[in-house]
């Protein structure tokens, strides 16, 4: 009786993978084709109709905060199918409490479960007990894949080697997760030269933009595709944080510990340790009071140049009345010094008298 009634039944497939290699095949574990190939037969094998495909790419089963797995509870609960088909438990959830509260969403919306390549039932007190028990290894298998890379990235660091991550500007990628200098090493020594002669990140940003460095280009992939990113000037931001970056003298941080590499330095330790004598100083000089001025467009106008948004700024002159002139200036010209073309600014007293104007026209 019960074979009849889930017959001839609308069923939703859901797909996950961990990492976007996972995706295509290309490491171990099933793919979102494979997963949905085997759900697409478990559904010939019922009879079920397929009425749509719900996959989440580089997303963890430890979470809920999953795009299309939100989408799917949503039309759940709308009607749109009475059965949803995933390759395995541990593709729909991996933690027991996350799960339990999807399938009472589920359950609540009168729509089944079922897995492609394991035996679950639902409908049965028995079959809700294995339910937990297949939960319950899906996140001990988990907890062992955490433990496996943690004993992974502590091996490294006893050889060491640091544990991947992005690669620092003026090195390049070797096999073994190893780095090597690159040529864009000059502009670091030039960073640590200028910084250990007391020049300010922000003078030494300015002299990299006089002279074309730029951060490398890198492609970057995402939920949306692939993108590049980088061939930017250097930030007097992005200088503070690599002077003070271990890795250019032949260590590298983990946690709150620094590691002897075995990669080549760009400078030597002597170098190293005076720029970041000096950026210390630096940062313990007496700070600018924060900007008072009522300016209407702050951080609502963007610069034509970079759509950063544009700041206050005022300058050493008065007006008649003894207020200083203040300007609009952009963000950028402030982090990569004044030899940029984004180092242009507005009278704030006049455009906001031009927007006043043109608002109240209406």
């Amino acid at each position: 009786m019960r074979e009849s009634i889930r017959t001839h039944r609308r069923c939703a497939i859901y797909t996950r993978v961990s990492s976007h290699e996972q995706a295509y095949g290309k490491s171990d574990g099933a793919s979102l084709l494979s997963q949905e190939k085997y759900c697409k037969t478990r559904a010939e094998q019922e009879r079920w109709s397929v009425v749509g495909v719900y996959q989440d790419l580089a997303e963890s089963g430890a979470t809920n905060e999953r795009p299309s797995l939100k989408r799917m509870l949503e039309d759940a609960k709308f009607g749109k199918f009475e059965e949803i088909i995933f390759y395995k438990i541990d593709r729909l959830s991996r933690s027991l409490v996350h799960f339990h509260h999807l399938f009472k969403i589920i359950k609540k919306a009168g729509v089944g479960i079922c897995s492609a390549t394991e035996a679950l039932d639902t409908t049965t007190p028995s079959g809700e007990f294995m339910l937990s028990v297949f939960l319950s290894f899906a996140k001990y298998e988990r907890d062992l894949i955490i433990q496996r890379s943690k004993s992974g990235l502590l091996l490294n660091l006893e050889r060491n080697r640091r544990n991947g991550g992005q690669i620092p500007f003026g090195y390049e990628d070797c096999p073994e997760n190893q780095i090597k200098p690159s040529k864009d090493a000059k502009w670091v020594r030039i960073i640590f030269k200028l910084a250990s002669e007391a020049r300010t990140p922000v003078e030494i940003a300015s002299y990299l933009s006089n002279q074309k460095a730029v951060t490398p280009i890198r492609t970057l992939k995402g939920k949306r595709g692939e993108r590049k990113v980088g061939g930017l000037p250097i930030r007097s931001d992005q200088i503070r944080t690599l002077i003070r970056n271990p890795i250019y003298k032949g260590e590298f941080r983990w946690g709150k510990e620094i590691y002897e590499g075995n990669h080549e330095p760009i400078v030597d330790e002597e170098t190293w340790e005076q720029a970041n004598l000096l950026i210390g100083d630096q940062d313990k000089a007496p700070t600018r009071k924060r900007n008072r001025h009522q300016a209407l467009l702050k951080e609502v106008i963007h610069c034509a140049c970079c759509d950063e948004p544009m700041g206050v700024k005022a300058s050493g002159k008065t007006k008649l009345n003894g207020k200083p002139h203040v300007y609009y200036e952009c963000r950028n010209s402030k982090k990569k010094g004044s030899g940029t073309i984004c180092a242009q600014s507005v009278p704030q007293d006049k455009l906001d008298e031009f927007v006043k104007e043109v608002v109240g026209a209406f």
